[in-house]
């Protein structure tokens, strides 16, 4: 029986039907799940259709595995075990803190995630076919999204949209990443194509209110601008200020009045102004965050404790003092412990993987303290793009090295 298994998978690992099949699989039901969790992940009772979608994913993965375990088995390296300790980190502090669990269901199962994305990746092995399996299932939302809010829209005055699908400010993030893809597949690939649904991704992103996407797309044109055009300095001028200059004339038209007003009442914080409630709640939930994990810096008190200890009753609202009170100093190592590692490895002289990583790392280093994302569905999905990239990066300095080693000996 043995050996009939081995030579029906040796069989199946000879078959290059077989391969583009499977691969084929992987990726339709990564981009199911991608538009599912974007679409029912936060909604009542519909939130359910996440689990299996992920579990078709899941069997698509098991049977890749069977054939060619020893192709992911030879990528094993500490860094694919770093993103396990997070998870660690929490049934260990909730263990001996509060005992509220809440959390550790949705950490093991977006960590589980994680590394089943990293697996479809490597089977997928194509960075622009898997920004494709990622902006189209956002795009997707994005046009359900409008369907949705029509009769809104077309006397739209600026009120926040998105709260049918969930937190306006994560529905925000997930069309975001969506325009970002979108630009990335549009500009430095030339798939002039995807500009339109960048456009529109961007504007839908806009309508949810969120200031820090408003912020985050201003900041990603800038950077593209910059990898895209530094070194021709008088067009990347030129393109900053036109930049700009529209974000500015559209924030001041009519059209986004009450946006206008959201993002303008946060500045004048600095000079003793007046600001609103939000902006006051949030500096206020995150100087306690930080004030509650300074009391027990080492593992803190454990799964929601900030919710807890602090009276509020709601979760900390950045995710670096959320994960400080509830995990201590080690669960911050433990979360952040590959931003630095993908940092390195990725090859600085690819644009478009310099774009991806570093879009990847600015964004939710700012949302750190803006946002609680550790158990956000897209960033574990990003976290394993990210890591991808830096994993081929790094395999093909490995073989130009070893390659220009085996040159020089042969010379000597």
């Amino acid at each position: 029986m043995e050996s009939k298994i081995k030579v029906f998978r040796d069989n199946l690992k000879n078959s290059q039907k077989f391969r583009k099949v499977i691969s084929f699989v992987i990726a339709f039901f990564l981009a199911i799940y991608i538009f599912v969790f974007c679409a029912f992940g936060s909604r009542p009772k519909l939130f359910i259709l996440t689990y299996p979608s992920l579990a078709l994913l899941f069997v698509a993965l098991f049977v890749y595995l069977f054939v060619f375990f020893e192709e992911i088995k030879v990528r094993l390296n500490f860094r694919m075990l770093i993103p396990v300790l997070f998870p660690a980190l929490v049934l260990l502090t909730t263990l001996i803190g509060t005992r509220n669990f809440s959390y550790l269901k949705t950490t093991f199962l977006l960590t589980l995630t994680c590394y089943a994305s990293i697996i479809a990746f490597f089977c997928i092995n194509d960075v622009k076919i898997i920004l494709y399996l990622i902006a189209i299932p956002i795009f997707s939302f994005c046009i359900y999204f409008l369907i949705h809010y029509g009769s809104t829209l077309v006397h739209y005055s600026g009120q926040r949209l998105g709260s049918f699908f969930g937190n306006e400010n994560d529905v925000g993030i997930n069309l975001y990443f969506g325009f970002v893809f979108a630009i990335i597949l549009g500009i430095s690939f030339k798939h002039y194509w995807m500009l339109g649904p960048a456009c529109l991704m961007l504007l839908t992103s806009i309508t949810t209110g969120s200031k820090k996407v408003i912020i985050l797309s201003f900041l990603f044109l800038l950077f593209f601008t910059f990898i895209s055009l530094r070194k021709k300095k008088l067009t990347f001028l030129i393109v900053v200020v036109t930049v700009i200059t529209i974000f500015v004339v559209l924030m001041f038209m009519p059209f986004f009045s009450d946006i206008r007003k959201r993002f303008l009442s946060g500045i004048p914080l600095l000079s003793g102004g007046d600001v609103d409630a939000s902006t006051i709640n949030r500096l206020l939930f995150f100087k306690t965050s930080f004030y509650l994990g300074t009391k027990s810096i080492i593992f803190g008190y454990g799964g929601s404790a900030f919710s807890t200890l602090s009276g509020y009753g709601t979760y900390a609202h950045n995710n670096l003092g959320e994960i400080l009170c509830d995990f201590g100093l080690v669960g911050v190592i433990s979360f952040y412990a590959l931003y630095p590692l993908v940092a390195f490895f990725v090859n600085k002289k690819n644009p478009k993987h310099t774009l991806i990583v570093f879009t990847f790392l600015g964004t939710f280093i700012f949302c750190s303290f803006t946002l609680v994302f550790f158990d956000s569905k897209i960033y574990y999905i990003l976290l394993a793009l990210s890591l991808f990239i830096a994993e081929k990066d790094n395999d093909k300095i490995l073989k130009k090295q070893e390659s220009l080693g085996f040159y020089c000996e042969v010379n000597i």
